[in-house]
């Protein structure tokens, strides 16, 4: 887990890396929304390289430009992001992981109080498959933190939103406009169905197939997760359909 270290200044290598000390789950926070990422980058070949990564909405210059079809160039690319994650004061090591099969590199990131946008180009985003809150928000309520599960199933869109508070609106918009906004009362609204999950949270499935939104090619979402008395979160992310 990526988590803010208690001491910034601290080595990774020696740091003791508690995830609860008297409500401090993550840094200074008492709670937060951790989520795992996952960026698929397709049709490799000799020339491909990876040279930035986006992180927490800053681009930041990799250390050279990393030929991802070569293993080594990989496991560098990981341990250059890894070093990125640590220069900002959280615990990046262990955490971040790449595999290869047939032309594709899939890098996976571990649940994360760290907002993974994209690899190299917004055409790879990293995307966001599972989100829950940890820490203590009973103890230290007013924490503010929020996230969303975003990725497509089949031809629909799955949003599972989370929150430190209660959540009381999210809005969900891709290239044409709103295709859900509301405050997650079950039931179905047009092409969009609330249900509940079994961590308790909810599910927002969106009806993407032909007849309803009919999506193609590569489309922008953005979902925005109002909850009370905090700022709105909001995340992009484009998925290919």
């Amino acid at each position: 887990m990526i988590l803010q270290r208690l001491n910034p200044n601290a080595s990774v290598d020696n740091a003791l890396k508690f995830t609860k000390l008297d409500g401090l789950c993550c840094g200074d926070k008492g709670a937060a929304v951790v989520c795992t990422y996952t960026a698929t980058l397709g049709s490799i070949i000799g020339t491909t390289a990876v040279s930035l990564v986006n992180l927490n909405g800053t681009s930041y210059t990799l250390d050279g430009a990393y030929l991802v079809n070569q293993e080594r160039e990989r496991d560098a690319l990981v341990d250059n992001i890894i070093r990125i994650i640590n220069d900002l004061g959280y615990d990046g090591k262990g955490n971040v992981t790449q595999s290869f099969a047939a032309g594709t590199m899939t890098l996976t990131v571990e649940y994360a109080d760290l907002e993974f946008g994209y690899l190299g180009t917004d055409a790879t985003p990293f995307i966001p498959t599972a989100c829950k809150v940890i820490g203590d928000v009973v103890s230290f309520p007013g924490t503010c933190d929020a996230g969303a599960a975003i990725y497509k199933s089949g031809t629909n869109l799955i949003v599972k939103p989370y929150a430190t508070g209660a959540i009381t609106n999210v809005t969900i918009n891709d290239d044409g406009g709103a295709v859900y906004n509301g405050d997650l009362t079950l039931g179905t609204t047009g092409d969009a169905t609330v249900t509940a999950g079994t961590d308790g949270g909810k599910i927002i499935t969106v009806d993407g197939d032909a007849g309803n939104q009919n999506w193609s090619g590569t489309i922008t979402f953005t979902v925005t997760v109002t909850q009370s008395g905090c700022a709105a979160w909001t995340r992009t992310v484009k998925l290919v359909y």
